[in-house]
């Protein structure tokens, strides 16, 4: 995953790789499986922004799908849009304390570092 995103205003474009691909895929679909329909009613912002994880999803799932099915290319550019990317650091920033994120992304894991480098580089655009 390259450290330098291609960046507009509006969106921005992640290198990926088949591992980061997988992994990621693997983090929002395990966290929205989670995700009880109740407790988003309860909460809109946490609506919203589970919805626009469900685009990310999709974005990856197509992916996915190339790789386990065709073998797929290995490198290739996931473009999130400024929603869309500020949804992914709301839900995984490392600063979330909440108990399914700790029992599902431990630290000093591989998809711990991805979470913490995909945010930084999300802040780094978008915050700064």
């Amino acid at each position: 995953m390259s450290t330098k995103p291609k960046q507009n205003r509006m969106t921005i474009s992640l290198d990926m790789n088949k591992s980061s691909t997988m992994a990621i895929y693997r983090i929002i679909d395990g966290v929205l499986k989670k995700t009880s329909i109740e407790s988003l009613k309860s909460d809109p912002g946490a609506y919203v922004v589970a919805s626009t994880l469900m685009e990310i999803r999709q974005k990856l799932m197509k992916r996915v799908d190339d790789y386990l099915i065709f073998g797929g290319e290995d490198e290739w550019k996931l473009k999130l849009t400024r929603t869309q990317a500020l949804a992914f650091d709301c839900w995984f920033h490392p600063s979330n304390e909440d108990e399914q994120m700790q029992a599902l992304i431990k630290e000093n894991t591989y998809e711990y570092g991805l979470i913490v480098k995909i945010c930084g580089i999300i802040n780094q655009a978008f915050y700064t």
